[in-house]
């Protein structure tokens, strides 16, 4: 078995090897997007681990904006593209720790392959107070002076916003998961077959909360 955890960090390159040496049993592979934003040198130590790999196509994230998505998007193609095989793609990011071993997390997967793992709630059920986050416009991937005030200005003189993507029920909760590759990679080959979605999600608020979970509960 063989497991591909993806490290979304920005911070302190000894606390992202620290996270590393504790899942480092041989059955793990780790791919760290590193933040756009952030010299890849402050994390060149991580450099010297074999089984570690530095996404190439990085992003500069923006908290709530549709960044994070894009950039757990390019971590899944280069995964994908290394031509390994994985039972499991974990995404966590570089603040996470384990609160149990390698080998128990190891053999808990082994015993659960063909599941998914992602939390989730239903928009119209659930958790409806997260419609806002579709229904209206939001900047969070600008950076321009009057942002908010613009923001502002435009929900109140437009309607609310359609999801692009005809009887699909949203649902989601959680920005992280443990899923299979096949699924992973199965969403980012939905948005790439779908550039009107792929625009939509680009003025959504925190779109990782839930773009994976809508895409995967309702396919095949």
């Amino acid at each position: 078995m063989k497991f591909a955890v993806i490290i979304a960090t920005y911070t302190s390159p000894k606390q992202t090897i620290r996270l590393i040496r504790s899942l480092d049993n041989g059955d793990f592979d780790f791919y760290i997007h590193l933040d756009k934003k952030i010299d890849l040198d402050t994390h060149k130590e991580l450099s010297d681990i074999p089984n570690v790999f530095f996404i190439k196509d990085r992003v500069d994230i923006k908290w709530g904006g549709n960044t994070t998505v894009e950039a757990t998007y390019n971590s899944i193609r280069q995964i994908v593209n290394s031509g390994k095989k994985y039972d499991f793609i974990n995404l966590i990011s570089g603040q996470d720790y384990p609160i149990k071993s390698a080998r128990y997390i190891s053999d808990f997967l082994g015993k659960n392959i063909g599941k998914e793992f992602m939390t989730f709630k239903y928009f119209n059920t659930e958790w409806t107070e997260a419609k806002a986050r579709v229904e209206k416009y939001h900047l969070n991937d600008f950076t321009f002076k009057g942002k908010t005030r613009l923001e502002q200005l435009i929900n109140i003189i437009t309607p609310k916003r359609k999801f692009p993507v005809n009887n699909m029920e949203l649902c989601g909760q959680e920005s992280f998961w443990t899923l299979s590759q096949e699924c992973a990679t199965y969403v980012v080959d939905y948005i790439d077959s779908n550039p009107k979605l792929r625009r939509f999600l680009k003025f959504t608020w925190g779109s990782d909360e839930f773009i994976f979970q809508s895409i995967l509960l309702n396919s095949r």
